[in-house]
């Protein structure tokens, strides 16, 4: 299966798609586009930020924009926003990727630090990504 089967976690926001990925073929990512549409998708994108860049991106940003200002849009955060880093980490990482817990280095807890202290309050949201090494 393609790398696009990862995208089924991000569906629920009523955006979807699939990130190209060099050896994905068209039925790969049409599975991944009829996935999307049946768990209650708007729309579904293509995007092709691994070989583009931000530009790959700009059709899904755009799509996930328009999902959340519509008005059915039922669009709420996954966890509270006073929450600190390292909850909001656990609970995506629980939540989107089925992890039992994180456990973050101890360079990373400091990073943690560094942005508490930089973002003064804590209630913003906090941007994740997975990463396969």
């Amino acid at each position: 299966m393609s790398r696009t089967g990862t995208v089924k976690p991000c569906l629920g926001g009523g955006g979807g798609g699939g990130a190209i990925w060099g050896t994905d073929t068209e039925a790969e990512l049409a599975a991944v586009h009829a996935e999307a549409l049946s768990a209650g998708a708007i729309r579904s994108i293509t995007c092709d930020h691994w070989a583009q860049g931000g530009l790959g991106a700009v059709d899904l940003a755009n799509a996930v924009i328009t999902a959340c200002d519509a008005p059915q849009s039922n669009f709420r955060f996954l966890y509270d926003l006073d929450l600190g880093i390292e909850e909001k980490i656990a609970i995506i990482a629980r939540e989107m990727y089925g992890a039992d817990g994180v456990e973050l280095s101890e360079e990373a807890k400091k990073k943690v630090e560094v942005y508490t202290k930089q973002m003064g309050s804590l209630e913003k949201p906090w941007v994740s990504s997975k990463y396969r090494g």
